[in-house]
C-alpha cells in the first residue's frame, strides 16, 4: 500500500485509535521504527521526539501555559496525501509553514519525515506521542499544559478516543476549517479559521452562532465588542481554549503582510466586517 493511501486509511475511521489499540503497541519497537524511518530519509541514527517543546514555536511560546505542537508538513508537500484537506488556494500560499524556523530546509524534512512517518505507522505514531504526552504530563506533576496537534495540518484529531482519554489539565486546541470539525469537536477546543470563502461577515457570523469563535487575519482595528461579540486579539497569546466565543484578531504575517486585503481574500479589509 503506497503511503498516500495508508494516510487516507489512517483517517478513514479515527475512532478505531482507542486507548486499548494504542497499548497494545511496543514502544521500543515503535521507536526503532521511528529510528530506521529517519535514516532512510537521510537522517541521524536518532529517535527524537515527535512533539515539539513550546520554545520551538514563537506562537506557542508566548502563552503562560507551557504548550507543546505537532507540526507536520502542510498541504501535500510530504505527498502522502492532504493533510489540509479544506484548505483554500490562498491558504496554500500564504501557509506559516516558511516563517520561521520553517525558513530553514532541515526544519521542513523535518516536518515531512514525521508527516511520512503517521502516514507509514499510523498506530505507532499515536501510540508514541501518547506516551510523550503522558511523560510530560508527569513532569509538569499537576500544573496544566496545552497541545497543539495541527500546527501547520488540519486533520481530525477531534475524533479520537485516545486524544479524548487524556487528563483534562491538558488543554488540546486548534483551529480548523472543517465545517464539520465546528459540531463535533469533543474535547478539543476548536477555533474556526476564516478563508477567503467567506465572502462576508454574515457568514462568519453563522458559525459564531453555533457556538464557535472564528479567527480573521486582518489589519482592521476594531472596538471591544462587535454585533454584541467579544473581540479578541489572537497576536498576544495562543491560549485560545481561554477565550470566549467571539472573533479572534490575527494580524498579517509572512507573505500576508505584502498582499492587498479584500473581500474575496484570505486577508479581509475593515469593509469586509460591515459587508
Amino acid at each position: 500500500m503506497s503511503q498516500k493511501l495508508q494516510l487516507l486509511k489512517a483517517y478513514a475511521a479515527p475512532a478505531t485509535y482507542t486507548d486499548a489499540a494504542l497499548d497494545a503497541v511496543d514502544l521500543a519497537h515503535a521507536r526503532e521504527l521511528w529510528r530506521h524511518h529517519r535514516i532512510t530519509h537521510g537522517f541521524a541514527a536518532t529517535v527524537p521526539p515527535l512533539i515539539a517543546a513550546p520554545d520551538s514555536n514563537a506562537k506557542l511560546d508566548k502563552s503562560t501555559t507551557p504548550t507543546y505542537g505537532l507540526s507536520l508538513s502542510p498541504h501535500r508537500l510530504a505527498a502522502v496525501g492532504n493533510v489540509c484537506p479544506h484548505s483554500t488556494p490562498q491558504c496554500r500560499e500564504l501557509c506559516l509553514a516558511s516563517a520561521g524556523k520553517g525558513r530553514f530546509g532541515s526544519v521542513q524534512r523535518g516536518r515531512q519525515v514525521r508527516t511520512t512517518f503517521l502516514a507509514a505507522h499510523p498506530l505507532e505514531f499515536r501510540a508514541m506521542m501518547r506516551d510523550e504526552l503522558q511523560r510530560t504530563l508527569h513532569k509538569y506533576g499537576r500544573r496544566h499544559l496545552a497541545f497543539r496537534p495541527n500546527v501547520l495540518s488540519d486533520l481530525p484529531w477531534e475524533r479520537e478516543p485516545w486524544l479524548d482519554a487524556l487528563p483534562a489539565r491538558l488543554h488540546v486546541y486548534g483551529y480548523t476549517k472543517r465545517p464539520s470539525a465546528v459540531s463535533a469537536c469533543g474535547r478539543v477546543d476548536m477555533t474556526f479559521s476564516i478563508s477567503e470563502r467567506q465572502r462576508t461577515f454574515d457568514e462568519a457570523e453563522q458559525i459564531l452562532e453555533q457556538g464557535t469563535r472564528v479567527a480573521v487575519v486582518t489589519a482592521a482595528e476594531l472596538p471591544k465588542t462587535f454585533r454584541g461579540w467579544p473581540v479578541i486579539d489572537g497576536d498576544k497569546s495562543d491560549e485560545r481554549w481561554k477565550d470566549p466565543v467571539g472573533i479572534v484578531l490575527l494580524r498579517p504575517k509572512g507573505k500576508a503582510r505584502d498582499i492587498e486585503p479584500t473581500l474575496r481574500g484570505f486577508v479581509k479589509p475593515a469593509e469586509w466586517f460591515a459587508a
